[in-house]
């Protein structure tokens, strides 16, 4: 019955510190032309003579499987040697003193995701590491993984784990959220080494990756060092560019890029020119055999262009939030779960973002890694805005996506004077949910609890009816169940089921509490809201009438009836006489009677509201009526006068 006008309110929220998309490339594939040219100046002494200059190119875009280079044309010296990994040019004898070349290729590049369908065991075992592999282990002058503090660092993320993929997972988020990129160091080659990067908490995409591989190596995975171009939306356009490479036994090598949030895929913005053992291998080298020259040597420039981008990456999961509390009060915390599916046969990394929301939440992004058509949840914890007006419900958008494009929303609704859900009881619930969620078997119990009625009152005592069923092929031996202080132990067999009634004493607030069942196998939750109140509190408020009337005019009273809880039984009278009665009621309703001045005349009147809670108890509510009536028939007068009235 309430009459509340919603405003609805969006706030779309882009990228946090840690949280922001420096890429959206977000294509199947794209179409570049890169140009990659240097040269050299010779400045000579008389008597010169060169009888030759070369450079040798490691730096340029290669065939691979996720690259496909349609055309090239090369503008050079005299000759021209092409390798797998290098290019090779050389002058012959050269008179002129400015010499140069230049490279240009059209390129497709598709995203680049490598499907790992199984488990790989983690610590890796040397003996699934090829020789040709083994190579990618050793400590280098800029990754230095057999320094003391990269090993400490690494081995504290890998404790306990066994999977070889959550590993490497794990250490990319923990250098994402605890490395700071900052532009101000942008080098075109790697000027620090792991450990400084480590020590110092900031560091470009190089000396990110440097680190990355670095603590990689310290736990014996192997892990190359992989450098190109790529697009930026900080920069917007193609830069150069370092990632990761992460070898996998039996699978082959996975990309990785830190600096992107990209842990197990990298997008078709990626343009691969040169893998290497270490960072600080040079994309170029000059040699000559001269009398009387110095040469000085360009640096190499490269320039990409993108020409043609397309194709939507296809949906990798599936997502199902769910607002934890809703109709909250104003300046409430609400925890919210989303729900993540995967939806294919092999191991999915995803960064879920949260794009709308009731307020600004600083870090908007979480990073989860999904084994093969797993189910996980994430949490977050949604701030309500404080300042609100009264007599409105204000409604917002609560929305997420994932980077490949499947999404989900719910609104949120929120008033001032509702209940409010403070940051404590969004953390309990939360830890609660991540406790449930690592138990193995909490997919196997069942719990359904029934308050027998919506409202307690203060007076009573209050009770819970909860059945739980066993619907796995596990017993729950010693399985307790909880309730407040109540707690009954007892055996769940396989297929069984259990039905318990806790009663409890209503000298405790209204909110919500949880229903714990757990054992050394299982931790399963239930969450019930308990409404506990005084009484109904059935409430006349703004009374309204004319204070003065003449005895024949007619008047109207207008009022407003509140109520906190459902009442039933609601009988209004004028005095002694019923105006009108109500089977139930609940909320707030506006009322209007009319009446005559005669109604009034020499009587003091009393708006009388009777009613009853839902245990039968019978209660009143009543406001005086003071209304001076004039004008009164001279008859009526000697009729009151002589006790007729």
């Amino acid at each position: 019955m309430k009459r509340l006008i919603p405003i609805l309110i969006f706030l779309l929220l882009i990228g946090s510190a840690n949280g922001q998309n420096i890429s959206d490339m977000n294509f199947e594939e794209i179409n570049v032309d890169v140009n990659i040219d240097s040269g050299a100046t010779i400045t000579h002494q008389t008597g010169w003579d060169v009888d030759y200059i070369f450079a040798n190119l490691t730096f340029f875009p290669k065939d691979d499987e996720w690259q496909d280079i349609l055309n090239k044309n090369f503008v050079y010296g005299d000759e021209l040697e092409e390798g797998e990994d290098y290019l090779y040019f050389k002058w012959n004898s050269p008179t002129e003193t400015e010499l140069g070349f230049g490279l240009d290729y059209n390129i497709k590049s598709k995203f680049k995701f490598e499907q790992v369908k199984n488990k790989r065991s983690f610590p890796v075992n040397e003996n699934d590491i090829p020789d040709d592999i083994k190579i990618y282990l050793e400590s280098t002058e800029t990754i230095n993984a057999d320094d003391s503090e990269i090993i400490a660092q690494a081995t504290s993320i890998a404790e306990g784990k066994d999977d070889l993929y959550q590993v490497a997972f794990d250490m990319g988020v923990w250098i994402k959220e605890n490395i700071d990129y900052d532009l101000n160091t942008l080098t075109e080659n790697v000027q620090q080494d792991a450990r400084w990067v480590l020590d110092n908490r900031e560091g470009v995409c190089d000396e990110i990756t440097v680190l990355f591989i670095a603590m990689l190596r310290s736990v014996g995975i192997p892990a190359k060092f992989t450098s190109g171009s790529s697009y930026s939306n900080l920069i917007n356009g193609f830069g150069n560019h370092a990632w990761a490479e992460v070898y996998f036994p039996g699978e082959g090598w996975v990309s990785f890029d830190i600096t992107y949030g990209q842990f197990g895929f990298i997008d078709a913005g990626h343009i691969k020119f040169k893998e290497s053992l270490e960072a600080k291998e040079s994309s170029i080298n000059y040699g000559w055999k001269s009398n009387n020259i110095e040469v000085e040597f360009d640096p190499l420039n490269v320039k990409t262009e993108l020409i043609y981008s397309g194709g939507e990456l296809s949906q990798k999961a599936e997502l199902d939030m769910n607002l934890l509390a809703n109709n909250v009060g104003g300046g409430s915390y609400v925890p919210v779960e989303v729900k993540v599916k995967n939806l294919k046969n092999y191991y999915v990394p995803l960064d879920i973002y949260l794009t709308r929301s009731a307020s600004i939440v600083e870090e908007n992004v979480k990073h989860i890694l999904l084994k093969p058509n797993e189910e996980k949840s994430v949490f977050w914890i949604i701030e309500v805005p404080e300042d609100l007006e009264s007599g409105y419900v204000y409604t917002s958008i609560i929305e997420f996506q994932d980077y490949f494009g499947s999404s989900d929303s719910e609104d949120l609704k929120y008033a001032k004077g509702d209940d409010y859900y403070s940051l404590e009881e969004a953390e309990e619930k939360i830890s609660q949910l991540e406790e449930e969620s690592e138990s193995n078997y909490n997919g196997n119990l069942e719990i359904d609890c029934r308050l027998p009625k919506k409202v307690f009152y203060t007076y009573e005592k209050g009770s819970l009816n909860c059945s739980l069923k066993n619907k796995g092929n596990v017993n729950f031996n010693n399985l307790g169940v909880c309730f407040l202080e109540d707690c009954e132990n007892f055996d769940l067999l396989i297929n069984g089921e259990k039905e318990i009634v806790f009663e409890f004493e209503t000298n405790i607030e209204s909110r919500e509490y949880s229903v714990v069942a757990q054992n050394e196998d299982v931790v399963k939750y239930f969450y019930v809201d308990l409404e506990i109140l005084e009484s109904p509190n059935l409430r006349i408020n703004g009374l309204n009438y004319d204070n003065e009337l003449r005895y024949k005019d007619t008047g109207e009273l207008r009022f407003e009836l509140i109520s906190d809880s459902e009442a039933y039984d609601v009988s209004v009278r004028l005095g002694k006489k019923e105006i009108f009665n109500i089977v139930k009621f609940d909320g707030t309703d506006s009322f209007l009677i009319p009446y005559e001045g005669s109604f009034f005349y020499n009587k003091n009147n009393i708006l009388t509201v009777e009613y009853e809670d839902n245990n039968g108890r019978e209660y009143l509510a009543e406001e005086r009526i003071n209304i001076n009536v004039i004008d009164i028939p001279f008859f009526v007068k000697i009729l009151n006068f002589i006790g007729l009235i």
